[in-house]
């Protein structure tokens, strides 16, 4: 017997990106793209350029975002696992 396609399971498509930098608050990270956000840090951790910091899903897109800064995260802009726009300040890092 044929196997459906609809049937078989499929994974979600993973990718690696930086979050931007926010030129509008000293150490933000921005979303960049829609979705929904699940946060890898929690205030007070220390993080290296290149961790992880957060994860974004959008349809089946997911996307673990890395912080192109050094630092300690001083602010988790918005509740984990919201909807976030593209150009939303995620968190920030001083």
């Amino acid at each position: 017997m044929a196997r459906s396609l609809h049937a078989v399971p499929r994974p979600l498509a993973v990718a690696r990106i930086s979050g931007r930098p926010d030129t509008t608050t000293l150490g933000g990270i921005t979303a960049p793209f829609g979705g929904a956000v699940t946060f890898a840090v929690a205030v007070g951790d220390q993080v290296a350029t290149g961790d992880v910091v957060a994860v974004l899903e959008a349809m089946k897109l997911e996307a673990a975002l890395t912080t192109p800064l050094a630092g300690t995260v001083r602010r988790l802009a918005i509740p984990d696992q919201s909807l976030v726009e593209g150009g939303d300040v995620l968190l920030e890092i001083s």
